[in-house]
């Protein structure tokens, strides 16, 4: 198995179907290019709704090898995490289940990878090129690739990538997400955190020109609550090794 597409869901009911379309044509071009793809669902405390499209999925995703989870975490990181743990393929695909994917993300991203130097191998990171939200609010911009040769402490007030992601399986087992915990402790932003916690283990992050991912803005959400309440993604050793360097 080449890639597994981990699609985490809650309440996203009928908006669902839309995004298993699109998700659908990344697989047939995925396909097309030799790819050998499978679909892991976690549902998470998700809505009747919800529920209903996943199990109709397979009609969606005609063809496909389509895995079911029930999970109670009521976390996105924690399903994202169980996710990975039931997958078989050596690539590991985030998706979110209310965005859309250009139909060349997966197979552009595979492609990518698997012509990396043998140095690279395991260790490469990969993002959609552009990021186009709609919605609630829209914008567009580019992610950030390696060629810009960015400081990485500038993670420290910015995130650079959004949580789509393709990059080796090894990778998402090194680095797990961890627990949202808003009301608690303040801590969110659980892509952020995981964005710091790889660069700081030596991994890298990159994009993959010409292909995009397409982000539906909500005025009520994970992200929305986030910023309405001056949530701050968990300390990373990723400034703790480099605490100085920030200091100054």
């Amino acid at each position: 198995m080449d890639l597994s597409v981990i699609l985490t869901l809650h309440n996203e009911g009928l908006l669902a179907h839309v995004t298993m379309k699109s998700i659908e044509q990344c697989l047939s071009m995925a396909q097309k290019r030799g790819f050998e793809c499978e679909v892991i669902l976690v549902l998470d405390c998700a809505s009747s709704e919800t529920r209903r499209v996943a199990q109709n999925c397979k009609k969606t995703l005609r063809g496909q090898r389509v895995t079911i989870l029930d999970a109670q975490n009521k976390d996105l990181g924690l399903s994202r995490n169980a996710g990975v743990q039931a997958s078989s393929g050596e690539y590991i695909a985030i998706c979110d289940g209310d965005d859309y994917y250009s139909q060349n993300w997966f197979a552009s991203a595979l492609t990518t990878q698997r012509m990396a130097p043998a140095a690279e191998y395991n260790r490469l990171i990969l993002h959609p090129e552009y990021v186009v939200s709609f919605g609630a609010h829209f914008s567009y911009a580019r992610q950030v690739s390696r060629t810009e040769n960015r400081n990485p402490l500038g993670l420290f007030a910015d995130n650079w990538w959004c949580a789509w992601t393709i990059a080796h399986r090894s990778v998402f087992l090194a680095v797990q997400y961890t627990r949202n915990d808003l009301v608690t402790n303040g801590f969110g932003f659980e892509d952020w955190h995981w964005n710091c916690e790889t660069i700081a283990q030596g991994f890298i992050h990159d994009i993959v020109p010409q292909t995009a991912a397409y982000y539906r803005r909500k005025s009520t959400g994970l992200h929305s609550e986030s910023v309405t309440q001056n949530v701050l993604p968990r300390p990373s050793r990723l400034f703790a090794r480099n605490s100085a360097a920030i200091a100054h």
